[in-house]
């Protein structure tokens, strides 16, 4: 039979199988236990199994932090969000560090940081107006910085837990319902941006997905497209990178309205002399669109043209999305098409129009059972 140890010691013993077995307590960077168990052929195996462990666990400690929050921040948005994150992530992580977060806790030691600081830190925000969203974000990033410092044994312990994080109100889902989108198709007609409104209201594809849309991508013969990469806009500067999700990763079948659009699309392509390009809508000089180009010098002119309210392009994803589902198109298909990385986040975002089904198949086996 084993003998009890104290953590860190070790104890072996035989199992009634004959077996030897080797069990330790070890500590870990987050200043937690693990227990870890090794079978041995024999007691001499088992012997120097533990003397392994042993000398494992009783290794120096990882080397606290003696960073305050505004070096420790610095030096995790250059080392691990810069190599992890896409550049648009990395922009407003870095952002929010500099314009809200090291104004107020810059100055503390991250070892000395507690979860009074982290709460003044929330309630400052409220304080100095800071809008809900943005109050939000900063604190997922104060978080997460800190859960990295924690991993990697900067810390050892997380003064966020326990705090609640800010909230905000959603912004309301503004989508065109058909016959708006007859208007704006009517008003970009015979344009090269026929077709990307048309892809968007019939797809739900985000504007950076279109953006970086290229022929390589479409196959008009099969109605498909696949969706692989998208141009991301930071510092004024448009690039091609990845998806940030494997669900982002996709294929779409195209409707024959947005395969006829297409199609003509690319005869204006020809007659512009952008035909042999890879982008299926690259800018009118070429290379890659600027969103906020687009939105200002030809989406908002097509809105007003249609005499519509004006609203940001991304509702033409909405748009998809309501008109799919109020055409019953199962959610999970819904959230399969829009690229969301699980069917729960199209639920929750259009609840509106999933609540206005519920009540139709209430009044309908009402009208049967009634």
């Amino acid at each position: 039979m084993g003998t009890k140890r104290a953590n860190g010691e070790g104890s072996i013993f035989k199992t009634k199988a004959g077996q030897w077995k080797v069990v330790i307590s070890i500590g870990t960077p987050g200043g937690l236990r693990k227990r870890l168990n090794r079978n041995a052929n024999s007691r001499a195996d088992a012997v120097a199994i533990l003397t392994k462990l042993r000398g494992d666990g009783l290794q120096a400690p990882a080397i606290r932090s003696t960073s305050t929050v505004a070096q420790f921040l610095n030096s995790w948005l250059s080392e691990h969000v810069k190599a992890h994150k896409a550049p648009a992530t990395e922009a407003l992580y870095r952002s929010m560090a500099e314009r809200i977060i090291v104004p107020r806790l810059g100055t503390i030691g991250l070892q000395k940081l507690t979860a009074a600081h982290v709460q003044s830190f929330a309630d400052a925000m409220v304080n100095d107006k800071v809008k809900p969203r943005t109050r939000q974000v900063a604190f997922a990033v104060l978080r997460a910085a800190i859960r990295h410092a924690l991993r990697i044994g900067s810390i050892d312990r997380d003064p966020t837990l326990g705090i609640a994080k800010p909230q905000h109100d959603a912004k309301d889902v503004f989508p065109f319902n058909h016959g708006e989108c007859k208007l704006l198709l009517f008003a970009a007609a015979g344009t090269r941006w026929h077709a990307l409104i048309m892809l968007a209201v019939t797809t739900g594809m985000r504007q950076g997905e279109l953006f970086g849309l290229e022929w390589g991508s479409v196959d008009l013969k099969a109605g498909i497209l696949r969706v692989a990469q998208a141009a991301a806009e930071v510092g004024g500067k448009v690039t091609i990178r990845k998806p940030k999700t494997k669900s982002s990763v996709r294929v779409v079948e195209l409707p024959d309205a947005a395969v006829v659009a297409l199609k003509d699309h690319r005869k204006i392509l020809d007659a512009e002399g952008n035909a042999g390009g890879k982008l299926v809508f690259p800018a009118p000089e070429g290379g890659l669109m600027p969103r906020t180009t687009f939105r200002h010098r030809y989406w908002l002119p097509i809105c007003r043209r249609a005499k519509l309210l004006p609203r940001g392009f991304h509702h033409t994803r909405h748009t998809y999305a309501t008109l799919a589902l109020g055409a019953g198109v199962p959610p999970h298909v819904v959230s399969k098409v829009l690229g969301h990385t699980k069917p729960s986040t199209t639920m929750d975002i259009y609840a509106h129009v999933l609540q206005a089904h519920q009540s139709a198949a209430t009044a309908a086996l009402q009208g049967l059972f009634g």
